[in-house]
C-alpha cells in the first residue's frame, strides 16, 4: 500500500499533537509500524518531548523479620597444593584451567590442581575449588530447586 497525501497528513497530526505511539498510529492509518517509523524519520516530523521520569532510589532488600540483611562474608577454601603450574600442552581433562603467571618460555601457567565437581548444574567446572570461590559469585547462582534438568 502506497502513502496518500491524506494519510501523511493524517500522519503529521497524530506523530506532532497526540501521545499515541507508533504502533497505535499504524493501525489507525492501516499501514505497519516500521512503515509509520521510516515515513516519519523521511519527513523529519518531530514528535514532542515527555518529560523524563525520575527514577526512584532503589530500597534495600530486608530480610522475613524487618532487619537489614547483612552481607554474607566471603570464605576462601584452603590454596591449592603449590607447584610451579602445569604448561598448556601438559594440562589434562581434570587440571583447573587458572591462569597463575607464565614459564620460563614466556606462555601461560595453569594451575594444575584438580578440577571441581559442581552438582547444581552436573558439569565440571573449569576451576578448582579455590579458583572457582575467587572467580565466580555464589550469591547469585540459582538454588537448587530452579535449575532445569
Amino acid at each position: 500500500m502506497e502513502w496518500n497525501q491524506a494519510m501523511v497528513d493524517q500522519l503529521r497530526t497524530m506523530v506532532t499533537e497526540s501521545d499515541m505511539s507508533a504502533s497505535d498510529i499504524a493501525k489507525t492509518i492501516g499501514m505497519t509500524r516500521n512503515a509509520v517509523i521510516g515515513k516519519t524519520n523521511r519527513l523529519g516530523f518531530k514528535r514532542p518531548k515527555r518529560p523524563e521520569m525520575v527514577k526512584s532510589p532503589r530500597k534495600r532488600r530486608k530480610s522475613q523479620n524487618g532487619a537489614r540483611m547483612a552481607a554474607r562474608p566471603k570464605t576462601i577454601s584452603k590454596p591449592p597444593r603449590t607447584n610451579n603450574g602445569v604448561g598448556l600442552l601438559d594440562l589434562d581433562s581434570f587440571h583447573c584451567r587458572a591462569v597463575i603467571g607464565t614459564g620460563k618460555d614466556g606462555l601461560a601457567m595453569y594451575c594444575g590442581d584438580m578440577r571441581e565437581q559442581r552438582l547444581r548444574i552436573a558439569q565440571l567446572s573449569p576451576y578448582c575449588e579455590f579458583h572457582g570461590e575467587l572467580y565466580y559469585n555464589r550469591a547469585y547462582r540459582a538454588p537448587i530447586s530452579s535449575v532445569s534438568k
